[in-house]
């Protein structure tokens, strides 16, 4: 008696199709190994989607063996008016907040109590890509720039990595947004650039490396903003599909997050998700030297992500020091902050001593004023050596002290706020 034939299911359907987009980016994988691939894939898969293979594999089964395999779409019953079945709608917004308030309690839990909470390793991720690629749903970012920094607060930056990526063919269509893309922010070649790595199972063992240098089997939590989270993920997925090897690097969580729990730990009070968004969003260290690569730094160009996880340490330790006590080092904030005053001072070079002389052929007298003529500062026997102080902004912790500055945060990355030339002398 002839074995019976084993039925296909909605999960054998789905690692069939993704069999055949291997194929076609000429990559040979056996069936056998399948299920090690699109195994996480599958977990990951919206319902509507598994829904959609579940009928297919049901469609298959009632045409018998050797019959044509009829699609048969599961929007069917009862539809809302966007045409989904009520019976698989989901909300993702409030999905996405449950998603939230899991994670950071996890980031509560894992913070260790007392003073050890100092030492504990952070790691902080962010990854450029060439543009979102809208019509697949499992490749919708091509990275080409990965970034992370162990973090403590308090050594603040311990270690960096820095890689660029090969991302890789383009879809057909995307090269013109790519290109476009690239121009308006990282300005990495989109195509044929000597500094990527195209060794995408090299490339995830040394972040792998970077993250648990031990090699163990725990590896800890990543880091990225708000905005980037869910990128983040999707490019380290295409990595590990790439690598043809199972993706370990599948928590990342928000930087928002530890900022506001790190925050609380200390006295029970922090900073709400959104003032943590705002002090991570600020400009003030956008331009600041030696936290870009070299290759963005010869650009001078701010769209880097060694950049960007640099930025996060110096906001965590400018945020979080002061509540913990910690004095801050060359670890926490760019080499020239540590060294430069808490003003700029400007001596113009159209600054003179001495006072216009007016001929007796044109006038006798200067022309009258119709204001007052105020005094400069009796600091200096000269006015040409009088400089003009401006204060500058401090960092964004006299936020959480209830200090506000107008206009923080824009611009080039550094604000004054003006100060008349004659309350120089006065103070």
């Amino acid at each position: 008696m002839s074995r019976k034939k084993q039925q296909a299911n909605g999960f054998a359907l789905f690692m069939r199709d993704m069999q055949t987009d291997l194929r076609e980016q000429g990559r040979s994988v056996p069936m056998r190994d399948m299920p090690v691939l699109a195994g996480p894939k599958w977990a990951k898969l919206p319902a509507m989607e598994k829904a959609m293979y579940n009928a297919r594999a049901k469609a298959e089964k009632r045409g018998g063996v050797g019959s044509e395999v009829m699609y048969v779409s599961p929007r069917q019953g009862v539809m809302d008016c966007t045409g989904e079945l009520l019976s698989e709608r989901r909300d993702l917004a409030v999905e996405l907040e449950e998603r939230r308030h899991r994670e950071r309690a996890m980031i509560k839990a894992s913070l260790t109590s007392g003073s050890a909470v100092m030492l504990t390793n952070f790691f902080l991720i962010d990854i450029q890509s060439l543009c979102e690629i809208s019509d697949k749903p499992h490749a919708r970012y091509q990275p080409c720039e990965i970034a992370l920094v162990d973090f403590t607060l308090h050594s603040g930056i311990c270690r960096t990595f820095h890689r660029f990526i090969a991302p890789g063919p383009l879809p057909l269509g995307y090269r013109y947004e790519a290109q476009r893309c690239s121009e308006a922010t990282h300005e990495i070649p989109i195509s044929g650039f000597d500094q990527a790595m195209d060794d995408y199972r090299q490339l995830v063992w040394e972040v792998e490396s970077f993250i648990s240098p031990e090699g163990s089997r725990d590896i800890p939590a990543l880091f990225a903003s708000r905005d980037n989270a869910l990128r983040v993920e999707w490019c380290l997925e295409w990595l590990a599909s790439k690598a043809g090897i199972r993706n370990r690097l599948d928590r990342v969580y928000e930087v928002e997050a530890l900022l506001c729990e790190l925050s609380s730990h200390t006295d029970g009070r922090g900073p709400t998700i959104h003032q943590a968004k705002d002090f991570l969003g600020t400009t003030v260290y956008d331009h600041s030297m030696g936290t870009r690569c070299e290759w963005h730094e010869e650009r001078e160009n701010r769209h880097c992500s060694l950049a960007v996880v640099n930025k996060y340490s110096y906001v965590l330790s400018d945020t979080l020091c002061p509540k913990y006590n910690i004095s801050l080092s060359l670890g926490h904030l760019p080499p020239q902050s540590l060294n430069q005053p808490d003003y700029t001072t400007f001596t113009p070079s159209s600054f003179s001593s001495k006072r216009p002389s007016y001929s007796g052929s044109r006038a006798t007298s200067p022309p009258p004023s119709p204001f007052p003529p105020s005094p400069l500062p009796s600091s200096s026997s000269s006015s040409s050596s009088s400089h003009y102080h401006m204060k500058g902004v401090a960092g964004v912790s006299q936020q959480m002290e209830g200090m506000s500055l107008l206009g923080r945060g824009r611009g080039r990355g550094r604000g004054f706020v003006y100060r008349e030339p004659r309350s120089v002398g006065q103070n």
